[in-house]
């Protein structure tokens, strides 16, 4: 995984409407959306074993 600078992933974040409430900037960077894979992708290789019913869209993200 590439590495994200917290400015980045805060910064990214917002720009997609995503709010981001935690304390601590230390492990900011595991929330950009980059550091996860395309779900548009997983779900088309996945398409003989499931049926989506519904597309959700992260809003926020809490970390205790």
């Amino acid at each position: 995984m590439a590495a994200f600078s917290c400015e980045e992933v805060i910064l990214d974040l917002q720009k997609q409407g995503v709010i981001l409430g935690k304390k601590g900037k230390a492990d900011v960077a595991e929330e950009s959306r980059f550091a996860y894979k395309n779900i548009k992708e997983v779900m088309d290789n996945q398409q003989d074993l499931v049926v989506p019913v519904k597309r959700l869209k992260t809003i926020g993200v809490v970390k205790g």
